[in-house]
Protein backbone atom coordinates (compact mmCIF):
# COMPACT_ATOMS: atom_id res chain seq x y z
CA UNK A 1 0.00 0.00 0.00
CA UNK A 2 1.66 3.07 -0.89
CA UNK A 3 0.38 6.57 0.92
CA UNK A 4 0.52 10.00 -0.12
CA UNK A 5 2.15 8.56 -3.54
CA UNK A 6 5.49 8.19 -2.02
CA UNK A 7 5.04 6.37 1.32
CA UNK A 8 5.30 2.44 0.95
CA UNK A 9 3.77 0.70 4.12
CA UNK A 10 5.70 -2.16 5.42
CA UNK A 11 3.77 -3.15 8.58
CA UNK A 12 1.86 -2.17 11.25
CA UNK A 13 3.30 -0.87 14.81
CA UNK A 14 0.23 -0.33 16.74
CA UNK A 15 -3.04 1.02 17.10
CA UNK A 16 -4.19 3.54 19.43
CA UNK A 17 -7.65 5.63 20.34
CA UNK A 18 -6.61 7.97 17.51
CA UNK A 19 -5.57 6.29 15.03
CA UNK A 20 -2.91 3.55 13.32
CA UNK A 21 0.74 3.44 13.29
CA UNK A 22 2.65 1.87 10.35
CA UNK A 23 6.53 1.23 9.47
CA UNK A 24 6.93 2.54 6.33
CA UNK A 25 9.75 3.44 3.67
CA UNK A 26 10.37 6.46 1.42
CA UNK A 27 10.24 5.43 -2.04
CA UNK A 28 12.98 7.73 -3.12
CA UNK A 29 15.34 8.38 -0.60
CA UNK A 30 14.92 5.02 1.14
CA UNK A 31 14.25 5.95 4.47
CA UNK A 32 12.32 4.03 6.74
CA UNK A 33 9.99 6.34 8.66
CA UNK A 34 6.71 6.03 11.47
CA UNK A 35 3.35 6.90 9.94
CA UNK A 36 -0.05 7.90 11.94
CA UNK A 37 -3.34 7.61 10.56
CA UNK A 38 -6.64 8.66 11.80
CA UNK A 39 -9.26 6.26 12.43
CA UNK A 40 -11.88 6.37 9.53
CA UNK A 41 -14.77 6.82 11.80
CA UNK A 42 -13.15 10.04 13.59
CA UNK A 43 -13.64 11.48 9.88
CA UNK A 44 -17.12 12.85 11.06
CA UNK A 45 -16.10 14.85 13.52
CA UNK A 46 -14.56 17.87 12.84
CA UNK A 47 -12.78 18.32 16.34
CA UNK A 48 -11.09 14.90 16.17
CA UNK A 49 -9.81 16.09 12.91
CA UNK A 50 -8.52 19.15 13.98
CA UNK A 51 -6.89 17.56 17.37
CA UNK A 52 -4.74 15.17 14.96
CA UNK A 53 -3.05 17.68 13.01
CA UNK A 54 -2.54 20.15 15.96
CA UNK A 55 -0.88 16.97 17.77
CA UNK A 56 1.73 17.15 14.33
CA UNK A 57 2.21 20.71 14.84
CA UNK A 58 2.79 20.70 18.12
CA UNK A 59 5.61 18.13 17.96
CA UNK A 60 7.06 19.65 14.98
CA UNK A 61 7.76 22.68 17.57
CA UNK A 62 9.87 19.96 19.79
CA UNK A 63 13.28 19.58 19.04
CA UNK A 64 14.55 17.40 21.51
CA UNK A 65 16.67 14.12 21.47
CA UNK A 66 14.02 12.68 23.91
CA UNK A 67 11.04 13.80 21.93
CA UNK A 68 9.51 11.95 18.92
CA UNK A 69 10.12 14.32 15.76
CA UNK A 70 7.59 15.32 12.77
CA UNK A 71 8.69 15.47 9.14
CA UNK A 72 6.05 15.67 7.25
CA UNK A 73 1.82 16.04 7.19
CA UNK A 74 -0.47 15.43 4.55
CA UNK A 75 -3.69 13.71 3.26
CA UNK A 76 -4.46 10.62 1.02
CA UNK A 77 -8.06 11.18 -0.18
CA UNK A 78 -9.96 10.26 3.18
CA UNK A 79 -7.03 9.63 4.83
CA UNK A 80 -4.75 12.06 7.17
CA UNK A 81 -1.27 11.06 8.50
CA UNK A 82 1.80 12.72 9.23
CA UNK A 83 5.25 10.94 9.22
CA UNK A 84 7.33 10.81 12.17
CA UNK A 85 11.13 9.51 13.16
CA UNK A 86 11.20 5.56 13.19
CA UNK A 87 12.58 4.00 16.66
CA UNK A 88 13.83 0.65 16.57
CA UNK A 89 12.71 -0.69 20.19
CA UNK A 90 9.93 -1.49 22.53
CA UNK A 91 7.36 0.42 24.63
CA UNK A 92 7.72 0.62 28.24
CA UNK A 93 4.62 -1.28 29.17
CA UNK A 94 6.39 -4.31 26.70
CA UNK A 95 9.61 -4.12 28.87
CA UNK A 96 7.74 -4.37 32.13
CA UNK A 97 4.86 -6.94 31.01
CA UNK A 98 8.41 -8.89 29.81
CA UNK A 99 11.02 -8.32 32.89
CA UNK A 100 9.11 -6.83 35.58
CA UNK A 101 10.69 -4.57 38.26
CA UNK A 102 13.59 -3.00 36.31
CA UNK A 103 17.20 -2.12 38.28
CA UNK A 104 17.06 1.02 40.29
CA UNK A 105 19.80 2.51 37.98
CA UNK A 106 17.81 1.16 34.96
CA UNK A 107 14.56 3.27 36.47
CA UNK A 108 16.58 6.51 37.22
CA UNK A 109 17.94 6.29 33.64
CA UNK A 110 14.72 6.00 32.31
CA UNK A 111 13.04 8.29 34.68
CA UNK A 112 15.75 11.56 33.80
CA UNK A 113 15.41 10.91 29.99
CA UNK A 114 11.78 11.88 30.18
CA UNK A 115 12.16 14.67 33.03
CA UNK A 116 14.76 15.96 30.23
CA UNK A 117 11.89 15.99 27.80
CA UNK A 118 9.37 17.04 29.95
CA UNK A 119 12.10 20.11 31.23
CA UNK A 120 12.21 20.98 27.77
CA UNK A 121 8.37 20.74 26.84
CA UNK A 122 7.48 22.64 30.17
CA UNK A 123 10.12 25.79 29.33
CA UNK A 124 8.75 26.68 26.01
CA UNK A 125 6.80 29.69 24.84
CA UNK A 126 3.81 28.74 25.30
CA UNK A 127 4.85 25.96 27.55
CA UNK A 128 3.56 22.50 26.33
CA UNK A 129 2.00 20.17 28.78
CA UNK A 130 1.62 16.32 27.92
CA UNK A 131 -1.06 15.26 30.18
CA UNK A 132 -0.49 11.68 28.80
CA UNK A 133 2.50 10.47 30.52
CA UNK A 134 2.55 6.53 30.75
CA UNK A 135 4.55 3.55 29.69
CA UNK A 136 2.37 3.24 26.33
CA UNK A 137 3.43 6.52 25.09
CA UNK A 138 7.47 6.15 26.80
CA UNK A 139 9.93 4.35 23.56
CA UNK A 140 13.26 2.85 24.59
CA UNK A 141 15.56 2.38 21.61
CA UNK A 142 17.31 -1.09 21.31
CA UNK A 143 21.06 -0.38 20.58
CA UNK A 144 21.26 2.65 22.71
CA UNK A 145 18.67 2.59 25.10
CA UNK A 146 17.64 6.18 24.27
CA UNK A 147 14.17 6.96 25.69
CA UNK A 148 11.03 8.90 23.59
CA UNK A 149 8.44 10.41 24.57
CA UNK A 150 5.65 10.22 21.80
CA UNK A 151 2.17 10.57 22.08
CA UNK A 152 0.89 14.27 22.20
CA UNK A 153 -2.34 13.84 21.21
CA UNK A 154 -3.89 15.61 23.63
CA UNK A 155 -0.83 17.98 25.06
CA UNK A 156 -1.86 21.62 25.67
CA UNK A 157 -0.75 24.66 25.00
CA UNK A 158 -1.22 27.05 28.04
CA UNK A 159 -2.04 29.73 26.17
CA UNK A 160 -4.54 28.42 23.64
CA UNK A 161 -8.94 29.11 24.50
CA UNK A 162 -10.34 25.49 25.56
CA UNK A 163 -11.93 23.82 22.78
CA UNK A 164 -15.02 20.99 22.93
CA UNK A 165 -12.36 18.20 23.35
CA UNK A 166 -10.59 20.38 26.20
CA UNK A 167 -13.38 22.17 27.29
CA UNK A 168 -13.97 22.77 31.25
CA UNK A 169 -14.86 19.98 33.46
CA UNK A 170 -14.02 17.39 30.85
CA UNK A 171 -11.64 14.77 31.91
CA UNK A 172 -9.16 14.19 28.62
CA UNK A 173 -6.28 11.40 29.63
CA UNK A 174 -5.47 7.96 31.36
CA UNK A 175 -7.01 7.31 35.01
CA UNK A 176 -4.60 5.19 35.78
CA UNK A 177 -1.83 8.02 35.09
CA UNK A 178 -3.66 11.51 36.03
CA UNK A 179 -3.09 13.71 38.61
CA UNK A 180 -6.15 14.65 40.64
CA UNK A 181 -6.42 18.43 39.32
CA UNK A 182 -6.63 16.90 35.99
CA UNK A 183 -9.55 14.35 36.62
CA UNK A 184 -11.21 17.42 38.16
CA UNK A 185 -11.08 19.13 34.61
CA UNK A 186 -8.97 21.92 36.48
CA UNK A 187 -8.12 24.24 33.46
CA UNK A 188 -4.75 25.88 35.38
CA UNK A 189 -3.06 22.15 34.99
CA UNK A 190 0.37 22.80 34.53
CA UNK A 191 3.56 20.82 34.25
CA UNK A 192 2.96 19.80 37.87
CA UNK A 193 0.64 17.32 36.26
CA UNK A 194 2.96 16.28 34.16
CA UNK A 195 5.46 15.62 37.31
CA UNK A 196 2.63 13.06 38.97
CA UNK A 197 2.33 11.23 35.57
CA UNK A 198 6.12 10.28 35.64
CA UNK A 199 5.77 10.23 39.59
CA UNK A 200 3.18 6.92 38.94
CA UNK A 201 5.25 5.42 36.07
CA UNK A 202 8.41 5.40 38.07
CA UNK A 203 6.83 4.19 41.02
CA UNK A 204 5.22 1.40 38.23
CA UNK A 205 9.08 0.43 36.91
CA UNK A 206 10.85 0.13 40.68
CA UNK A 207 7.60 -1.88 41.98
CA UNK A 208 6.74 -4.19 38.95
CA UNK A 209 3.02 -3.39 39.37
CA UNK A 210 0.58 -0.13 39.19
CA UNK A 211 0.03 2.29 41.94
CA UNK A 212 -3.76 1.56 41.36
CA UNK A 213 -3.64 -2.21 39.98
CA UNK A 214 -6.74 -4.41 40.41
CA UNK A 215 -8.81 -1.14 40.33
CA UNK A 216 -11.56 -0.12 38.16
CA UNK A 217 -11.63 3.70 37.05
CA UNK A 218 -14.69 4.93 39.86
CA UNK A 219 -12.11 3.18 42.26
CA UNK A 220 -9.43 4.74 40.90
CA UNK A 221 -11.25 8.21 41.00
CA UNK A 222 -12.99 8.38 44.16
CA UNK A 223 -9.55 7.63 45.56
CA UNK A 224 -8.05 10.35 43.39
CA UNK A 225 -10.79 12.84 44.50
CA UNK A 226 -12.35 11.80 48.01
CA UNK A 227 -9.29 10.33 49.66
CA UNK A 228 -7.39 12.88 51.58
CA UNK A 229 -4.45 10.96 52.63
CA UNK A 230 -1.39 9.78 50.40
CA UNK A 231 -0.55 6.81 48.75
CA UNK A 232 0.92 3.91 50.85
CA UNK A 233 4.07 3.22 48.54
CA UNK A 234 5.44 -0.32 49.05
CA UNK A 235 8.45 -1.87 46.67
CA UNK A 236 9.33 -5.58 47.07
CA UNK A 237 13.20 -5.05 46.32
CA UNK A 238 15.13 -2.69 48.21
CA UNK A 239 15.45 0.60 47.13
CA UNK A 240 17.56 4.37 48.89
CA UNK A 241 15.16 6.06 51.14
CA UNK A 242 15.91 8.92 48.88
CA UNK A 243 14.41 7.27 46.17
CA UNK A 244 11.20 6.95 47.90
CA UNK A 245 10.95 10.10 49.59
CA UNK A 246 11.17 11.24 45.58
CA UNK A 247 8.73 9.15 44.40
CA UNK A 248 6.44 10.26 47.42
CA UNK A 249 7.07 13.73 46.41
CA UNK A 250 6.16 13.32 42.60
CA UNK A 251 2.93 11.95 43.20
CA UNK A 252 1.75 14.01 46.33
CA UNK A 253 -2.20 14.97 46.01
CA UNK A 254 -1.48 18.26 46.70
CA UNK A 255 0.26 19.86 43.64
CA UNK A 256 1.89 22.18 45.52
CA UNK A 257 3.65 19.83 47.64
CA UNK A 258 5.19 18.17 44.51
CA UNK A 259 8.45 19.22 42.54
CA UNK A 260 7.75 23.19 41.55
CA UNK A 261 9.28 22.03 38.12
CA UNK A 262 10.50 19.32 35.93
CA UNK A 263 14.23 21.18 36.19
CA UNK A 264 13.50 20.14 40.14
CA UNK A 265 12.65 17.02 39.42
CA UNK A 266 15.21 16.09 37.53
CA UNK A 267 17.75 17.94 39.92
CA UNK A 268 16.78 15.45 42.85
CA UNK A 269 17.44 12.86 40.06
CA UNK A 270 20.23 13.22 39.43
CA UNK A 271 21.31 13.06 43.34
CA UNK A 272 20.00 10.28 43.80
CA UNK A 273 21.30 8.41 40.62
CA UNK A 274 25.28 9.66 41.85
CA UNK A 275 24.63 8.05 44.98
CA UNK A 276 23.65 4.63 43.45
CA UNK A 277 26.08 5.08 40.49
CA UNK A 278 29.10 7.13 41.43
CA UNK A 279 31.25 7.01 38.51
CA UNK A 280 30.82 8.88 35.29
CA UNK A 281 29.15 7.74 32.83
CA UNK A 282 30.07 10.18 30.02
CA UNK A 283 32.29 8.87 27.03
CA UNK A 284 34.77 11.38 27.94
CA UNK A 285 34.86 10.98 31.16
CA UNK A 286 35.13 7.43 31.19
CA UNK A 287 38.48 7.88 28.42
CA UNK A 288 39.99 10.43 30.94
CA UNK A 289 39.54 8.07 33.65
CA UNK A 290 41.32 5.70 31.80
CA UNK A 291 43.72 7.67 30.39
CA UNK A 292 44.77 8.68 34.25
CA UNK A 293 44.96 5.64 35.33
CA UNK A 294 47.32 4.28 33.12
CA UNK A 295 49.56 7.16 33.22
CA UNK A 296 49.56 6.73 36.80
CA UNK A 297 50.49 2.56 36.64
CA UNK A 298 53.26 3.78 34.40
CA UNK A 299 54.69 6.40 36.97
CA UNK A 300 54.54 4.13 39.79
CA UNK A 301 56.33 0.98 37.43
CA UNK A 302 58.85 3.70 36.46
CA UNK A 303 59.22 4.53 40.13
CA UNK A 304 59.26 0.98 41.85
CA UNK A 305 60.98 -1.35 39.17
CA UNK A 306 64.58 0.11 39.72
CA UNK A 307 63.69 -0.33 43.60
CA UNK A 308 62.72 -3.83 42.54
CA UNK A 309 65.44 -4.86 40.72
CA UNK A 310 68.02 -3.43 43.06
CA UNK A 311 66.16 -5.94 45.88
CA UNK A 312 65.86 -8.94 43.51
CA UNK A 313 69.56 -9.10 42.93
CA UNK A 314 70.75 -8.45 46.80
CA UNK A 315 68.44 -10.89 47.73
CA UNK A 316 69.67 -13.04 44.83
CA UNK A 317 73.25 -12.33 46.52
CA UNK A 318 72.12 -12.85 49.73
CA UNK A 319 70.99 -16.56 48.87
CA UNK A 320 74.23 -17.42 47.37
CA UNK A 321 76.22 -16.53 50.07
CA UNK A 322 73.61 -18.51 52.49
CA UNK A 323 74.25 -21.39 50.66
CA UNK A 324 78.09 -20.79 50.24
CA UNK A 325 78.18 -20.88 54.46
CA UNK A 326 76.45 -23.99 54.53
CA UNK A 327 78.41 -26.71 56.28
CA UNK A 328 78.62 -29.57 53.75
CA UNK A 329 76.61 -32.92 54.95
CA UNK A 330 78.93 -34.47 57.97
CA UNK A 331 80.51 -37.55 57.15
CA UNK A 332 81.86 -39.54 59.10
CA UNK A 333 84.81 -38.59 61.66
CA UNK A 334 88.33 -40.23 62.03
CA UNK A 335 88.81 -42.10 64.89
CA UNK A 336 91.07 -40.23 67.27
CA UNK A 337 94.04 -42.21 68.33
CA UNK A 338 95.05 -42.38 72.08
CA UNK A 339 95.92 -39.93 73.87
CA UNK A 340 99.21 -41.70 75.02
CA UNK A 341 100.54 -44.75 72.83
CA UNK A 342 103.67 -47.21 73.66
CA UNK A 343 105.73 -48.78 71.07
CA UNK A 344 104.62 -51.99 69.21
CA UNK A 345 105.35 -54.66 71.20
CA UNK A 346 104.04 -58.24 71.07
CA UNK A 347 100.60 -59.44 72.52
CA UNK A 348 100.36 -61.38 75.73
CA UNK A 349 98.99 -64.40 76.09
CA UNK A 350 95.94 -63.00 78.24
CA UNK A 351 93.29 -61.20 76.28
CA UNK A 352 92.85 -59.09 79.42
CA UNK A 353 92.76 -55.12 78.38
CA UNK A 354 94.74 -54.53 81.28
CA UNK A 355 98.01 -53.07 80.53
CA UNK A 356 100.68 -55.93 81.74
CA UNK A 357 103.67 -54.55 83.39
CA UNK A 358 106.63 -55.77 84.03
CA UNK A 359 108.18 -56.68 87.20
CA UNK A 360 111.28 -54.44 87.54
CA UNK A 361 114.44 -55.51 90.10
CA UNK A 362 115.54 -52.03 89.82
CA UNK A 363 114.48 -49.63 92.26
CA UNK A 364 113.27 -46.86 89.34
CA UNK A 365 114.90 -43.15 89.52
CA UNK A 366 113.28 -40.18 88.35
CA UNK A 367 114.12 -38.92 84.75
CA UNK A 368 115.79 -36.06 83.86
CA UNK A 369 113.38 -33.01 83.06
CA UNK A 370 112.67 -31.79 79.75
CA UNK A 371 110.53 -29.01 78.08
CA UNK A 372 107.39 -29.18 77.13
CA UNK A 373 107.11 -28.67 73.33
CA UNK A 374 104.88 -25.60 72.00
CA UNK A 375 103.49 -27.73 68.99
CA UNK A 376 102.19 -30.87 70.85
CA UNK A 377 97.88 -30.99 70.55
CA UNK A 378 98.31 -32.80 73.62
CA UNK A 379 100.58 -31.88 76.40
CA UNK A 380 103.11 -34.26 76.32
CA UNK A 381 104.13 -36.45 80.01
CA UNK A 382 107.37 -35.54 81.86
CA UNK A 383 109.24 -38.89 82.13
CA UNK A 384 109.03 -40.65 84.89
CA UNK A 385 112.00 -40.95 87.81
CA UNK A 386 112.91 -44.37 86.39
CA UNK A 387 116.31 -45.98 86.05
CA UNK A 388 117.10 -45.76 82.81
CA UNK A 389 118.15 -49.64 83.38
CA UNK A 390 114.29 -50.28 83.52
CA UNK A 391 113.22 -53.06 80.87
CA UNK A 392 110.66 -52.09 78.13
CA UNK A 393 107.06 -51.85 79.49
CA UNK A 394 104.72 -53.43 77.59
CA UNK A 395 101.12 -51.66 77.52
CA UNK A 396 98.20 -53.39 75.56
CA UNK A 397 96.31 -50.48 74.16
CA UNK A 398 92.67 -50.44 75.61
CA UNK A 399 89.92 -50.94 72.62
CA UNK A 400 88.68 -47.24 70.95
CA UNK A 401 85.17 -46.56 72.12
CA UNK A 402 82.72 -46.38 69.17
CA UNK A 403 81.42 -43.67 68.21
CA UNK A 404 84.14 -41.47 68.73
CA UNK A 405 84.67 -39.29 72.16
CA UNK A 406 83.08 -35.98 71.63
CA UNK A 407 85.16 -32.89 72.42
CA UNK A 408 84.08 -32.66 75.97
CA UNK A 409 85.81 -36.38 76.29
CA UNK A 410 88.58 -35.37 75.10
CA UNK A 411 89.49 -32.42 77.20
CA UNK A 412 88.29 -34.23 80.71
CA UNK A 413 90.94 -36.67 79.49
CA UNK A 414 93.43 -33.81 78.88
CA UNK A 415 92.53 -32.27 82.10
CA UNK A 416 92.99 -36.13 84.03
CA UNK A 417 96.28 -36.47 82.40
CA UNK A 418 97.42 -33.24 83.27
CA UNK A 419 96.71 -33.53 87.01
CA UNK A 420 97.94 -36.57 87.14
CA UNK A 421 101.41 -35.70 85.66
CA UNK A 422 101.54 -32.32 87.41
CA UNK A 423 101.68 -30.85 83.50
CA UNK A 424 100.70 -27.63 82.60
CA UNK A 425 99.11 -27.48 79.10
CA UNK A 426 100.99 -24.82 76.59
CA UNK A 427 99.77 -22.25 74.51
CA UNK A 428 98.98 -23.30 70.96
CA UNK A 429 98.71 -19.72 69.08
CA UNK A 430 101.39 -17.88 71.25
CA UNK A 431 104.92 -18.97 72.14
CA UNK A 432 105.72 -19.67 75.57
CA UNK A 433 108.07 -17.74 77.43
CA UNK A 434 110.22 -19.34 80.20
CA UNK A 435 109.06 -18.83 83.33
CA UNK A 436 111.70 -17.68 85.77
CA UNK A 437 111.01 -20.18 88.55
CA UNK A 438 111.96 -19.36 92.24
CA UNK A 439 114.16 -21.35 93.82
CA UNK A 440 114.20 -24.58 93.84
CA UNK A 441 113.25 -25.90 97.57
CA UNK A 442 114.00 -29.58 98.59
CA UNK A 443 110.45 -31.49 98.33
CA UNK A 444 109.33 -34.96 100.08
CA UNK A 445 110.07 -38.16 97.72
CA UNK A 446 107.28 -39.90 95.79
CA UNK A 447 106.23 -42.98 95.75
CA UNK A 448 107.20 -44.48 92.75
CA UNK A 449 104.52 -43.81 89.77
CA UNK A 450 103.55 -46.63 87.63
CA UNK A 451 102.56 -45.69 84.17
CA UNK A 452 100.38 -48.47 83.18
CA UNK A 453 98.25 -48.02 86.45
CA UNK A 454 97.43 -44.13 85.56
CA UNK A 455 97.10 -44.92 81.90
CA UNK A 456 94.15 -47.22 82.86
CA UNK A 457 92.27 -45.03 85.40
CA UNK A 458 92.94 -42.17 82.61
CA UNK A 459 91.38 -43.73 79.98
CA UNK A 460 88.65 -45.18 81.91
CA UNK A 461 87.71 -41.59 83.57
CA UNK A 462 87.75 -40.39 80.26
CA UNK A 463 85.17 -42.72 78.50
CA UNK A 464 82.63 -40.91 80.47
CA UNK A 465 81.55 -37.72 78.92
Amino acid sequence: MIIGGKYEVLDALGRGGMGTVYRVRHQELGAIFALKTLHPHWLGEADSVRRFYREARVIAQLRHPHIVKVFDIGQDGDRHYFVMEYVQGRALNEILAQEGPLPLARVLAISRQVARALSYAHARQPSVVHRDIKPHNILIEEDTERVVVMDFGIAKLLDERPTQETGVGVFIGTPAYSAPEQMRGDLTVDGRTDIFSLGLVMYEMAAGRKLFAGLSQQEIVGKQLYETHEYALAFDQPVPMAFRQLVAKAVAKDRNRRFATAAALLEALDKVSESVTPWPRSPLSLWLSGAALIGFSLLATRLWLPEHLVLVKWLQSWTRSADLAQPDQPTSAPEPKPALESPPSPAPPSSASVPAVAPSAVPPTPFPAEPISNSASIPAVAPSAVPPTLPPVEVVSAPVPSPPAPPRAQRSLEEELTSQFNLESAPRTEERKPRQEPAARPEPPKPPFDPAQGLEQALRRGKAP
